[in-house]
């Protein structure tokens, strides 16, 4: 059961971002977005060289550093 629960959520995130798009979507440049990346603040994926972000990482990431109501 818990296999087939993480696959349903992974498929929900089938698209996912590239350095540039990530940082689009956080309306930063790549450069602060690496720095923060390899700081271990934005979570990622490796896949070899590349990069990957999930969305909803990325959203997570915007509504933890939200200030104010």
């Amino acid at each position: 059961m818990q296999t087939q629960a993480r696959s349903n959520t992974l498929e929900n995130d089938v698209d996912l971002l590239n350095i540039d798009a990530a940082a689009k979507r956080l309306c930063m440049s790549t450069r602060n977005l690496w720095l923060l990346t390899h700081s271990g603040q934005v979570p990622h994926i490796r896949l070899g060289r590349l990069v990957r972000f999930l969305p909803r990482d990325i959203d997570t990431y915007i509504q933890l550093h939200r200030i104010g109501g």
